[in-house]
């Protein structure tokens, strides 16, 4: 039995079932690093790009669907689109970098469909987007083997939405549909996404079939409600809260509650943005009045590039490795990793040893490169963006009813 046959059964008993957890595929620890252990640097500035782009986006879907300003700084802006260097396409060209999602995505399987049609997603809590590649994509990148497509005319509740479209700025474009969508236990009718008739050539070795996010409503591209919102408009989940574990080995998504299995003490639950949050090395706050975002669809912490300068002055042996395409980057002692954490509600919340380094300067080298980078999102002067090595350290609780984020310690 092959293993798409396997998931496809799976599929179908996690969606007949009373259950609200989905398994997330395992992923390398490591987050930018090459096979021989040297840090990835053309594939740091590509996924640099990705980030100010999807955070740009945001702010545009945000002003566009509220009519408001930035939703976390009053100094956030519209920049122009972020591009990929030249350099970088050429080299991409004669040797196209791979292994792009697996260190920057969490994978797992969800249905579009009556009947239902299996997809491998990526779930993103960064954005606000669900979209599927389609029947109609017909390229070489729509049809490498192994990626499934949606077939609109096999599915008997699908219905097309006249005369709308979405493209997003990574490079996925098409019509919108609205059709049956399950998650895990929970199935949601009338549930708008994207069915894509264009990808970029960045998704050619990103073994994927679309993306699912799980942030705010006001950043959807469509104006329309996001999965996880519609199941509990639809009275599929039981609280309008999903718990998030991210790990080496049994990672999960936990629709409409958290899982106590996986944490221990109180969930500690803020505001959605982390406000009043502190910066500290080794105990001692270097940085303050951080507004920090979480995002699991980012491989590295992001910071403004002077609070990262600021920051990296009190790490022992830190050295500043090259400024590339705007990204910051530092290397430290490979066998004195540093102490960083972010603090906030009253505790420090550290990014674990075990994700910091991000590969070696170079072949041989005593010095890596560290998760946290100096970037301008546009998100505004005092907003960090705290990706996959922090979220690794803790669970992650998103509350939409009190507009809340929180964390627990790991068991």
């Amino acid at each position: 039995m092959s293993k798409k046959t396997i998931a496809a059964i799976l599929l179908f008993f996690l969606c007949a079932a009373d259950t609200t957890i989905i398994p997330l595929q395992t992923r390398r620890s490591t987050s930018l690093t090459t096979p021989n252990g040297v840090f990835d640097l053309d594939q740091a500035v590509v996924h640099s790009v990705a980030t100010r782009n999807k955070h740009r986006r945001n702010l545009l879907n945000w002003r566009k669907n509220t009519g408001l300003g930035g939703p976390l700084s009053q100094s956030s802006k519209i920049t122009a689109p972020a591009l990929i260097p030249g350099k970088i396409l050429e080299r991409r060209q004669i040797e196209p970098l791979s292994d792009v999602a697996n260190n920057s995505l969490w994978p797992g399987i969800i249905s579009v469909g009556t009947p239902a049609q299996q997809f491998v997603v990526d779930f993103d809590t960064g954005s606000s987007d669900l979209w599927v590649v389609s029947s109609d994509c017909q390229s070489d990148i729509c049809s490498v083997p192994g990626r499934s497509r949606y077939n609109v005319l096999a599915s008997s509740t699908a219905e097309k939405q006249d005369n709308q479209t979405f493209s997003i700025n990574y490079a996925v474009s098409g019509p919108v549909y609205k059709d049956t969508v399950c998650v895990a236990g929970v199935t949601v009718t009338g549930q708008s996404f994207g069915a894509a008739t264009t990808l970029s050539v960045d998704f050619s070795d990103i073994p994927l079939d679309g993306i699912l996010g799980l942030a705010f409503p006001a950043f959807n591209s469509f104006n329309e409600t996001p999965v996880f919102n519609l199941a509990y408009e639809q009275h599929k989940v039981k609280a309008n809260q999903f718990g998030l574990f991210l790990a080496g080995n049994g990672s999960e998504l936990f629709l409409g509650g958290v899982d106590s299995s996986k944490f221990k003490g109180e969930v500690d639950l803020g505001f959605w943005a982390l406000n009043n949050t502190g910066a500290k090395v080794a105990g001692e706050e270097v940085v303050s009045d951080i507004v920090a975002v979480v995002d699991s669809g980012t491989n590295v912490v992001y910071g403004p590039p002077a609070d990262v300068a600021t920051l990296h002055e009190k790490v022992p042996g830190a050295d500043l490795f090259m400024v590339e395409e705007g990204s910051s980057l530092y290397s430290f002692p490979c066998e004195s990793v540093p102490s960083i954490a972010f603090s906030w509600g009253g505790k420090d919340w550290a990014i674990p040893t075990t994700t910091m380094s991000q590969g070696l300067t170079e072949e041989g080298s005593s010095q890596c490169i560290g998760a946290v980078v100096g970037l301008d999102t546009g998100l505004g002067d005092n907003v960090w963006v705290l990706g996959d090595p922090w979220m690794r350290g803790l669970y992650s609780v998103f509350d939409f009813d009190k507009e809340a984020m929180g964390f627990a310690t790991l068991k």
